[in-house]
């Protein structure tokens, strides 16, 4: 058994004293080689790996970008809408006020011209706020079409 320790001892000196030799400009060679193929497998199946984290990653921007165009439609449409009522309210203001000052100006006139004058100021007033309603119904259609 003695004997068998020490021949075990022995072949193990020798085997870690090869392990210690330089490998020759053959085995180097071959080692290089080994490390460059494997380097280049790594590097492919990492790149592979960035290409679909990439596409994936586009995927979910594209998804979100949509699923945000669709909740931002109504809410766009809406103000829409209110910028819209808001400024049919001014030209309503503006036409009521424009028909307060062009009736005053009327009474200075006599009957028949006074009669012309308010007319005229009656028109000009009823036109005004025709084509307020006008531009308000558009921009509702307008806002009814980007909704959907």
């Amino acid at each position: 058994m003695r004997v068998a320790l020490i021949t075990t001892a022995i072949a193990s000196a020798l085997m870690l004293a090869a392990c210690n030799q330089p490998d020759t400009p053959q085995e180097n060679r071959e080692r290089v080689a080994e490390a460059r193929q494997e380097a280049q497998r790594d590097v492919a199946e990492a790149r592979q790996e960035a290409s679909r984290a990439e596409a994936e990653a586009r995927r979910d921007v594209q998804q979100a970008e949509h699923e945000a165009r669709d909740e931002l439609r109504p809410v766009q449409a809406e103000a829409v809408r209110e910028s819209a009522q808001a400024r049919h309210d001014v030209a309503v203001a503006e036409a009521e006020a424009k028909h307060r000052v062009e009736t005053e100006k009327c009474r200075v006139l006599e009957a028949n011209a006074r009669s012309a004058c308010e007319e005229a100021a009656d028109a000009n007033f009823e036109s005004a706020k025709a084509a307020a309603k006008s531009r308000l119904s558009q921009a509702h259609n307008s806002a009814d079409r980007h909704e959907q």
